[in-house]
């Protein structure tokens, strides 16, 4: 009889042995940065998500959330799901702890699925390891799996939703078949439902939605039932999010509407700072670790410019150039197309070895050149990826769970209200029953009871000497490291948080 291979499927990368091993490496790195990942990357991955959230569990007030919320441009999706979880999980830590396992398996989860579509993508066996190793490890994956940002969320449903749709596509062509392709229903309605909360994370992604769709179209020849079942599960998730929408604010909205017309006709983001169209381009550079950065941009730009059918191009090169041309620029805006730059990195690098691109220097010292930058390159992702996925972005975070740990409790600090940020107040982690005060006066009154001083150092005075450390996030073992003087200048870890008696009348 003879032996059938099995077709790809949204999976099949976790059957081969090569590939599953390294996948499962990847999901312990993604599990590891969301235990370590304290905080939040940008302020709106706080404030537009566990702040919303809060205001619908009754601990925060409409006044202390940001305009995003009187404007109502902001998708409840997210905050929706905090507040389910906290129907399950009292305390606020561990339920953010669980909202970024979440974050992160659906981050590893899409790179499942991409590293499954490179068995199609690629037939040359080396290059689909290395665009199988990129999409594991390149050095910022982890930790932003582990956001629980909208961006990130919107990057994995995306690919979640859009490659095994794509994966269909590639195997009904390369089998010649001239019929039109039939999707299996349940797969069509949930692809469609997939993209459609990938855009009621982020509306954004609306753009890849719509340039993924025209690519299917163009080059899919999708049976008319599959594409209304898509359809159907695209329309059914955004009135799922438009119900989430009225159900947070109180009113039916239609708030990806709203944000248009916030943002775009009454220019509410220019106020922020507006940034010419080249913009990106040395944002990538300079972020994206060099040299390792220049190596991906040109990569990409590479793809696009070779492989212009590709289901990659037409969703990445949409939603860049779309960006280029909107006034406000920030790097994360850029996050949720980041999971196909390995992917394109290769393509474009395989694109010029078919036009007959020699890669392997003539000569045993340009190879030996060419290696020893290799390994440069390899050695900076791997320093970089331990760093970013273990190395929490806000510590503030840490103190605050030792300071709800400890209430109920008197909190003075002399330095900036640690519960205010970007001008607004952070009540998501803040217990009942705290008393913070913010004095620098030594003989303010409420230091006749029992209190607890909260320091940033170094720059703070000494505390008193009846204090007693009880907390710091600068620990004892970086104390006699080389690092902890750049730390220590950098204020990285400088949080201290003292435990002090009354003090006592002159």
């Amino acid at each position: 009889m003879k032996a059938t291979t099995r077709r790809p499927g949204a999976f099949s990368s976790l059957r081969d042995p090569w590939a599953r091993n390294w996948l499962l490496l990847a999901l312990a790195l993604n599990l590891a940065a969301a235990y370590f990942s304290w905080g939040f990357h940008q302020f709106d991955e706080h404030f537009q998500i566990l702040e919303f959230a809060n205001y619908k569990l009754g601990n925060s007030p409409a006044s202390d959330l940001p305009w995003e919320f009187d404007t109502r441009i902001r998708p409840w999706f997210q905050p929706a799901f905090v507040v389910m979880l906290a129907k399950l999980i009292d305390d606020p830590f561990t339920l953010v702890s669980t909202f970024r396992f979440i974050s992160a398996i659906l981050g590893w989860l899409s790179t499942v699925v991409i590293a499954s579509c490179c068995f199609l993508w690629f037939k040359d066996e080396r290059l689909r390891r290395w665009a199988i190793l990129g999409s594991c490890f390149l050095w910022f994956f982890p930790y932003l799996h582990a956001r629980s940002s909208s961006e990130s969320w919107s990057a994995s449903l995306f690919f979640l939703g859009f490659i095994p749709l794509v994966m269909q596509i590639l195997q009904h062509r390369s089998k010649g078949d001239t019929t039109r392709l039939r999707l299996p229903a349940w797969e069509a309605l949930l692809c469609g439902a997939l993209l459609g909360l990938a855009f009621e994370s982020r509306y954004q992604v609306g753009i890849m939605v719509a340039a993924g769709g025209l690519w299917a179209l163009r080059y899919g020849r999708l049976e008319w039932q599959g594409v209304a079942l898509l359809g159907a599960g695209l329309l059914a998730a955004i009135l799922f999010g438009t119900a989430l929408d009225a159900w947070g604010y109180g009113a039916i909205t239609l708030a990806p509407w709203n944000y248009l017309d916030q943002n775009l006709t009454q220019g509410r983001a220019a106020e922020f700072g507006v940034s010419p169209w080249w913009h990106y381009f040395p944002q990538i550079l300079a972020k994206g670790l060099p040299p390792l950065s220049l190596i991906l941009l040109a990569g990409v730009l590479i793809s696009w410019a070779f492989r212009r059918r590709c289901s990659l191009t037409w969703v990445t090169l949409a939603f860049f150039v779309v960006h280029m041309f909107i006034g406000h620029k920030e790097f994360r805006y850029l996050f949720p197309i980041l999971p196909a730059v390995p992917v394109q990195a290769v393509m474009g690098f395989q694109a010029l070895k078919e036009r007959g691109f020699r890669w392997k220097p003539a000569s045993g010292f340009g190879m030996l050149a060419l290696r020893a930058f290799v390994g440069l390159l390899l050695v900076m992702n791997f320093a970089a990826l331990a760093v970013l996925t273990i190395l929490p972005p806000r510590l503030e975070v840490r103190v605050f769970r030792q300071i709800h740990d400890n209430a109920p409790l008197t909190l003075i600090t002399d330095g900036p209200n640690p519960y205010v940020m970007a001008r607004l107040p952070i009540n998501y982690y803040r217990h009942s029953e705290m008393e913070l005060k913010v004095s620098p006066d030594p003989v303010d009154p409420s230091r006749r009871q029992p209190h607890w001083l909260l320091r940033q150092e170094p720059d703070a005075p000494a505390a008193p000497a009846e204090c007693e450390l009880a907390y710091s996030t600068f620990p004892d073992w970086l104390s006699g490291s080389v690092l902890s003087g750049p730390l220590r200048q950098a204020r990285a870890l400088e949080w201290n948080l003292y435990r002090c008696p009354a003090a006592e009348e002159d």
